[in-house]
Parts: C-alpha cells; sequence; structure tokens
C-alpha cells in the first residue's frame, strides 16, 4: 500500500518510494513527513517481518518499535 506525505500513519517504519531511505513512525496517527533524505512524498510501509532484515538498507528501527 502507498502512503503520502501528510497521511495519518500507523506505528512503524515507511520506506521513501524514489531513494529508500526509512521514516519511522513511533507515535499513534503521527503524520507522514516528507522525506528528509530526497524531499519525496511517497511511501510504502515495511513489513513487520522485514524491518529485522539486515539486508534492508537506511532502516534503523527506533527502540519503541523492536
Amino acid at each position: 500500500m502507498k502512503y503520502k506525505t501528510g497521511d495519518q500513519a500507523e506505528l512503524g517504519i515507511y520506506e521513501c518510494s524514489r531513494c529508500n531511505s526509512a521514516v519511522a513512525i513511533d507515535m499513534k496517527k503521527q503524520i507522514l513527513p516528507i522525506c528528509p533524505n530526497c524531499n519525496h512524498n511517497s511511501f510504502t510501509k515495511v513489513e513487520e517481518e522485514d524491518v529485522h532484515n539486515k539486508h534492508r538498507k537506511n532502516v534503523e528501527v527506533p527502540e519503541s518499535l523492536k
């Protein structure tokens, strides 16, 4: 599922559709920001089983989501 900047996002990690940088949402109903790396506005939510996959790049899991 695709998400855009300004959407109310559920807890989790969202990956930028352009540069694959990750944005962590660690508070309920937090607004999804613009990508801090490339200023793009489209994201895909990283599935929970992929969050801990060591082969994924640029995903830093906040302590609150571990």
